[in-house]
């Protein structure tokens, strides 16, 4: 399979939920005319990507089912009101919503609709959140230019515990890595951690974190594909945007004027404001003492070296 379909090119965007990767998507997809692909395996958003969502799949691996899928994915073929609009179809449910917040959401869609119906005629940039594991798979399978976005887990766990909801509890994501033998596993065996541990829900965030960035970062030179950090897009736009633009063998490189744009999934705090270098390091007011140290004891654990909770931008990678 190839990355380019007819005259049209697709990339992947992909790292942990609330790394940056929607503004990253946004971004280059504004700069490159792409249309965007959200999040195809979102377990509710596509209910026909739950069996695939966070698995580990090594770049050998013969799944026909997760090729069939892909394919459409990849191809623009595939579309649903997630990926396609931003919208999850049960927000549509009045016995589980409410009336008013279903009439919202048919408002939110028609707002989604115009927006993004008619972007991107050069190609497609597609986002993933939970394809971390399945990077090298993907890069090997459909021949396609990828970039994998890294954020400080402080700053991802902070904004997790601030927006809460059933996709950030802590308990519930790591089991869902604990169930996979597949992963734990894998973990064990690359990593040296044993994931079944008992932990806290502080720490299992962190660990969370560490399961789904440490081994893409590891993997990104033999696999091919291009790393960046949230915080260096920031700091170091000039350089770091052509870098990330050129791993992407794009040639549309984001200006000011795109990238001060906070993302659609962006938190309220952030609505009507621009991105810049200055909200770097914010989650040190969120976090406690007591959580940066359980923090900083996993990351340790794990023997990450990429951040430490004593910088707040990234260590080279």
């Amino acid at each position: 399979m190839t990355a380019f379909w007819g005259t049209k090119k697709t990339v992947i965007i992909a790292g942990s939920g609330r790394s940056g990767t929607t503004w990253v998507q946004d971004s280059i997809a504004s700069a490159n005319n792409l249309q965007t692909i959200f999040e195809p395996l979102h377990p509710v958003g596509v209910p026909a990507a739950q069996e695939f969502a966070n698995k580990y799949y090594a770049v050998e691996t013969k799944n026909t089912d997760l090729e069939s899928f892909m394919n459409q994915v990849l191809s623009g073929a595939y579309r649903s009101l997630w990926m396609n609009y931003r919208i999850r179809p049960d927000r549509f449910n009045v016995f589980r919503v409410g009336v008013s917040q279903a009439v919202y959401n048919v408002r939110k869609l028609a707002q989604h609709y115009r927006k993004y119906k008619v972007k991107g005629q050069d190609g497609l940039a597609v986002k993933f959140i939970r394809a971390n594991l399945m990077l090298p798979w993907l890069v090997r399978q459909y021949d396609v230019r990828a970039l994998f976005v890294v954020r400080h887990p402080c700053a991802v766990i902070a904004s997790r515990l601030k927006l809460g909801g059933k996709d950030w509890v802590s308990s519930l994501e790591l089991d869902r890595y604990r169930s996979d033998h597949g992963v734990s596993q894998l973990i064990l065996d690359e990593l040296g951690v044993d994931i079944t541990e008992p932990v806290s829900p502080i720490a299992a965030l962190a660990c969370v974190w560490c399961i789904e960035n440490l081994l893409p970062v590891r993997w990104a030179e033999d696999a091919g594909y291009t790393v960046t950090a949230y915080e260096r897009l920031l700091s170091e736009p000039g350089r770091e945007w052509k870098r990330v633009i050129a791993g992407l063998g794009l040639f549309g490189v984001p200006d000011s004027s795109i990238r001060e744009k906070p993302s659609q999934q962006v938190s309220l705090e952030m609505c009507g404001r621009k991105f810049s270098e200055s909200h770097l390091g914010k989650w040190r007011q969120s976090l406690t003492a007591d959580q940066l140290n359980e923090i900083a004891s996993i990351l340790d654990h794990f023997s990450c070296s990429i951040y430490t909770v004593d910088e707040d931008c990234s260590i080279e990678i």
